[in-house]
């Protein structure tokens, strides 16, 4: 199966790849309706963060 990434969430909204990066990582600059959406299809496509962008 093929591994999830910030460009298939992106794909899926309509936005950025940069916005689906900071809604995920709690940043500024994204409305809520829009990050919940967000967080709504990463769930749903199955995506799993990167252990190793954590430690940033």
């Amino acid at each position: 199966m093929k591994k999830v990434g910030l460009k298939d969430i992106a794909e899926k909204v309509g936005t950025s790849v940069v916005t689906v990066s900071n809604a995920l990582s709690g940043k500024a600059g994204v409305s809520d309706e829009l990050r919940d959406e967000i967080f709504k299809v990463a769930g749903e496509l199955g995506y799993v963060r990167n252990k190793v962008q954590e430690r940033k």
